[in-house]
């Protein structure tokens, strides 16, 4: 599939893109969970919403580029580490869709997948990996280790 006007942007309503508020420097409160992988690359999600990617490097990692962005009363992150991409032979090599673990606990992985693609025009065409929804409960543990550990 390639990734052009007609098959990237909805026409059927929705959010408009012009509604996605992009935040810099943003940390999870809890703790991340990846809930999918886009089929395609950040930079052509940027161009479309007309912003800047952020990039960075990460120790062992290398070169990381994000996106965090407001779509609603929850904060996606998109990343990709260009290694992965690079090596992934996955269709389209695109970013890794994360939001906050109590987020996933609170809504359900195709609950914010589904708000994710609304939001960015996209289908489910362009998803190359989404989590199991059976890993909401493991979210669920990771939340109460996070939270516990913010007590003490």
């Amino acid at each position: 599939m390639s990734f052009n006007d007609d098959t990237y942007v909805r026409q059927e309503g929705g959010r408009s893109m012009k509604d996605i508020e992009r935040i810099f420097d943003y940390r999870f409160p809890n703790a991340a969970w990846p809930v999918a992988v886009l089929g395609v690359r950040l930079g052509e999600i940027a161009k479309r919403l007309s912003v800047e990617v952020e990039s960075w490097s990460e120790d062992g990692l290398g070169k990381v580029n994000a996106l965090v962005l407001f779509p609603s009363s929850r904060v996606v992150v998109l990343h990709e580490y260009e290694h992965l991409v690079q090596g992934s032979g996955l269709k389209g090599g695109g970013p890794e869709v994360s939001f906050d673990v109590a987020d996933v606990v609170e809504f359900g992985i195709k609950s914010l997948v589904d708000e994710v693609l609304e939001v960015l025009g996209l289908t489910y065409d362009f998803v190359v990996w989404i989590g199991p929804e059976a890993a909401r409960d493991r979210a669920a543990e990771l939340l109460k280790v996070v939270k516990g550990n913010a007590i003490r």
